[in-house]
């Protein structure tokens, strides 16, 4: 072997290592610098949601809660008694669904029409929604935000200090 092929053997492990470093740091580079592809928060006017029931506006629902046509089931872990909610809206927890479900029987029985409520989170709504379609429950609705939409469209609150959440 001639004095060039062994410096040539040498040098190849090192030019090997030197790229494959490089291309890990620009990799890492790349990574580090490119801005996120998706927004933190869904907002549904982008996106649209199929969460498999369907979704109302608060005016929307609002006009049904006027005619008496559905119930509304307020799905926050809340005490009615003390916080503000919809007037005559049942109580239905995630924790307790069965023992609230169970204490509205005499009122909400799987033939009524019924429209979920809560803190605005529907993909958590419609979880709720399922449960209840599993239970017989056919008509079921989610209200698009929270009480305080509810409250800029125009609907009745109740409970609470003031009527305030």
């Amino acid at each position: 072997m001639t004095a060039l092929s062994l410096q040539r053997r040498g040098t190849a492990p090192r030019e090997a290592l030197f790229l494959l470093g490089l291309a890990l740091l620009l990799g890492t580079a790349s990574w580090v610098t490119r801005a996120p592809r998706l927004p933190l928060r869904v907002d549904a006017r982008t996106y649209r949601l199929d969460l498999g029931f369907p979704v109302l506006s608060p005016a929307a629902a609002l006009a049904l809660y006027q005619a008496g046509e559905h119930l509304f089931i307020d799905l926050r872990d809340i005490d009615p008694a003390v916080t503000s909610h919809i007037p005559g809206s049942f109580p239905v927890r995630e924790a307790s669904f069965a023992d609230d479900l169970l204490a509205t029987h005499e009122f909400l029985g799987p033939q009524e029409k019924v429209i979920l409520c809560g803190d605005g989170n529907l993909p958590a709504a419609a979880a709720m929604a399922a449960r209840l379609r599993d239970r017989g429950y056919g008509d079921v609705s989610l209200l698009e935000g929270d009480l305080s939409a509810w409250r800029r469209a125009g609907g009745p609150v109740s409970g609470g200090k003031d009527g305030h959440e």
